[in-house]
């Protein structure tokens, strides 16, 4: 699911796609803006929030309803085989402050302090920014950027996040992506697309959060599973 609970905007240069509800809630009216398609298989509940589409909005109760939609399989055993520097402790990426090309983290990691990435950095398990790190991600033409994940994303800083993300490139998480508390005055800002295999949640963000649709990156940044097909599962019987 899309969850958008106690932030002030979120803007989606781009088509939003859900394989289940849709919900901007909170003690504080949240307001959504997608200047592309917003499609769900579930419903649109906007409680005290106010969700501005510009293209086609098509949920549950459309006529033919929207199917669901298939998380693009990432090839990971290829990324680890393709990394430029490989890593197998969080202290090794914390000991860094940047890094280039591809970068394989072999374990679940946390940053906590600045760091640039020239490229694409790969973490085999949950990725937590926090601290009020700043975060830059570069793309390079002709090379993948961003971060891909094989657990959960959290993006989060108690009681508010002070400082930029920037990110040229995808957001690849298996689990769910958390962007939580970032503060305003300060910038968040994703050029290439989000995706997740469990749900996206932004809350009590006090800043605009900006996703921005680029299929050239995305294009250069998503490494697809040649060897591993994806299998969906129409219909499922047990029988004693």
């Amino acid at each position: 699911d899309f969850k958008i609970y106690n932030s002030d905007r979120v803007e989606i240069n781009g088509d939003l796609y859900s394989n289940s509800a849709i919900d901007m809630q909170g003690s504080k009216p949240s307001f959504g803006v997608v200047s592309g398609n917003l499609i769900t298989t579930e419903e649109i509940e906007e409680g005290n929030g106010d969700l501005s589409v510009s293209g086609t909005t098509k949920d549950e109760n459309s006529v033919p309803a929207p199917t669901p939609f298939v998380l693009p399989g990432v090839d990971f055993t290829s990324l680890y085989n393709q990394a430029n520097t490989k890593l197998m402790t969080d202290a090794a990426l914390d000991a860094l402050w940047s890094v280039d090309g591809i970068t394989w983290v072999n374990t679940a990691a946390n940053i906590e302090h600045n760091m640039i990435i020239n490229g694409q950095l790969v973490v085999n398990g949950n990725l937590t920014i926090t601290n009020s790190a700043n975060i830059t991600i570069n793309h390079l033409i002709g090379s993948p950027s961003g971060i891909i994940i094989t657990g959960n994303l959290n993006i989060s800083q108690t009681p508010h996040y002070h400082s930029n993300i920037l990110i040229n490139g995808l957001i690849y998480a298996t689990g769910k992506i958390t962007i939580e508390k970032m503060n305003t005055g300060y910038t968040f800002r994703v050029t290439g697309g989000i995706t997740s295999g469990n749900g996206i949640l932004i809350k009590n963000c006090s800043r605009t959060i900006e996703i921005i649709y680029n299929n050239d990156i995305l294009a250069e940044s998503l490494n697809p599973s040649a060897n591993s097909p994806v299998i969906k599962v129409e219909h499922w019987e047990e029988e004693y």
